[in-house]
């Protein structure tokens, strides 16, 4: 896929938590984990051979009211994805990764400048190897800086900049539009992370309320892996690759006031995967076909 493409959704949906655009009232600490897995079913690879994806995801986060106008938030998550190369891909080694182990560790300030002003900012450290890579070649470092204004309890919008560094590549900076908007009582439109897919990239969700305790959306987003890889493949100490564009439905049942439960299902299009050597240089890129996945996860907030 065109890479201006991918910048382009990027500048229009940055992915940003929930936790964001507010500075909780409460002074003790508010804690969310959030898990879930997902399974990529087989799909054809253009020149040859065919992939799989298999990814369980966990993420704990904390917020904490300081005093009235500041708050902190916390952020860890860790991901296990699992690619599955069929014997006759189209690389020139029939697996060239497999388990793929993703990290990642952020903090922000808050600060509320008035009740319709407030601002964010704070920095990242994320993780991103093969089982057996160089831990220090497999880390990146960033930040998120934005404001935003809300008129209203149901409507916010609000842009934001990230910072980060690249495995092998430059670093990258771009601007992003932050929303979050109750049209009505049962319909809201949003560009925060709020459901239990959480893979890293920018998404707009379109929220609409069955009942009290059940929803359902639609969802779009742009997910971005690259990663480093181990001594012992054909790109030794290389990079990995992989992009995709989803678009999902999903289904979710608050079982109390703490735990939701979400089941969804939908399309991955625009597959690419490439393979570069230690210094960023590509050796081999193909695309793979639509793929269907489905999964499952589930929220608790104390």
């Amino acid at each position: 896929m065109n890479k201006y493409l991918y910048i382009l959704i990027t500048i229009c949906f940055i992915y940003i938590p929930d936790s964001f655009s507010q500075v909780h009232k409460q002074s003790e600490l508010n804690v969310g984990i959030t898990t879930n897995y997902d399974h990529g079913i087989d799909t054809d690879i253009d020149n040859g051979g065919e992939i799989s994806i298999n990814r369980y995801s966990i993420s704990v986060n904390g917020s904490r009211h300081i005093n009235d106008r500041v708050g902190l938030d916390i952020n860890t998550s860790y991901s296990f994805t699992d690619f599955d190369f069929s014997a006759n891909s189209g690389f020139a080694e029939p697996n060239p990764w497999e388990g793929i182990n993703k990290a990642g560790l952020g903090f922000r300030l808050k600060y509320s400048i008035n009740p319709e002003w407030s601002l964010s900012a704070g920095p990242f450290i994320r993780y991103s190897g093969e089982q057996g890579a160089d831990f220090s070649d497999s880390l990146t470092y960033g930040g998120l800086a934005g404001f935003t204004y809300s008129p209203s309890r149901n409507f916010f919008i609000g842009t934001g900049v990230y910072l980060s560094s690249r495995l092998e590549d430059h670093v990258i900076a771009y601007p992003g539009l932050i929303m979050n908007w109750v049209v009505s009582e049962k319909i809201r439109v949003s560009t925060l992370l709020t459901g239990v897919k959480s893979e890293l990239g920018p998404r707009v969700q379109i929220y609409y309320e069955i009942t009290d305790k059940i929803d359902t959306a639609i969802s779009a987003g742009y997910e971005f892996n690259r990663f480093r890889l181990d001594d012992e493949s054909i790109a030794q100490d290389g990079i990995g690759d992989v992009k995709i564009l989803p678009v999902w439905a999903s289904i979710g049942y608050e079982v109390s006031k703490h735990i939701r439960l979400e089941l969804y299902s939908g399309f991955g299009f625009l597959g690419e995967i490439e393979l570069e050597d230690r210094n960023g240089d590509r050796l081999e890129k193909e695309d793979f076909d639509t793929m269907f996945f489905i999964g499952l996860g589930f929220k608790i907030n104390k």
